[in-house]
């Protein structure tokens, strides 16, 4: 048996690799409601991270088994991917992070497969280091990162090195979630308790009058409130344009983005 959130992150991940649909979609569309919330936000966090960072992933694997990820059956190739996710990227024990993955295997011959490899990683921490930015700087920016070459490629031409590496390190930053509060059926106050109340870390946006700031989020289709519209998604950016905008009773606004 293996924990819900690494089998549900697991089934979401061959799903978006089959082409089922968008990350975002996928993720929303997953049972969650009922998972405990610790639960929830390691399924997510791990869904977001090796969709996110199959690129390195993908690269450690050819380095740790001398063979394309091609070449490797779907489940196999997600599994790995899973375990060498949680070595690189989270805080999770060496152990505990290879063990969970072995036990997604389906049967002897994968868990083992999945066992050695995992355990190389751990050995040879050295194998998972991109290659030297000496020997091919588009090469190693694009597998540190995970992002693919010609996009590397298009930055370096345009703002050099140093910025570019900037901007791939933005990139790869987790944004946080922004709210407005629907002042129509409650305030910011208000709705925050309620968050906290459900364990949701968040935080009056300190740049807007209604805005709220989520760290670690949920789906938002799991958040309280969702399904009565106390809130919309809505970045700090696009709060402000409407505040600045401030329309009054009987204008008429266009919204042509």
């Amino acid at each position: 048996m293996t924990d819900p959130a690494r089998r549900g992150a697991l089934t979401l991940l061959l799903r978006h690799e089959a082409g089922d649909g968008y990350a975002n979609l996928l993720a929303d569309s997953e049972r969650l409601s009922a998972m405990e919330p610790r639960e929830r936000a390691l399924l997510v966090a791990l869904f977001y991270g090796v969709t996110e960072r199959r690129l390195t992933l993908d690269y450690a694997i050819g380095r740790l088994t001398g063979r394309s990820t091609a070449s490797l059956e779907p489940h196999t190739r997600a599994a790995l991917r899973l375990g060498l996710y949680q070595l690189i990227y989270m805080d999770i024990p060496a152990h505990a992070a290879v063990d969970t993955a072995v036990a997604l295997g389906r049967g002897a011959g994968e868990r083992g497969f999945l066992n050695g490899t995992l355990r190389s990683a751990v050995s040879h921490p050295e194998l998972l280091s991109p290659p030297a930015p000496e020997r091919d700087l588009v090469r190693h920016l694009s597998i540190a990162f995970s992002v693919p070459a010609p996009t590397v490629r298009y930055f370096l031409k345009r703002i050099g090195e140093e910025e570019t590496r900037a901007l791939l390190t933005a990139f790869n930053r987790r944004p946080p979630l922004f709210l407005r509060v629907n002042t129509l059926k409650t305030d910011r106050d208000a709705y925050l308790a309620t968050l906290s109340s459900s364990g949701i870390v968040a935080e009056a946006d300190p740049l807007t009058p209604h805005g709220l700031r989520l760290t670690g989020a949920p789906p938002v289709s799991t958040l309280p409130g969702y399904a009565e519209g106390l809130f919309f998604v809505q970045d700090a950016a696009s709060q402000l344009a409407g505040e600045l905008l401030a329309p009054c009773e009987g204008e008429t606004v266009l919204d042509l983005c």
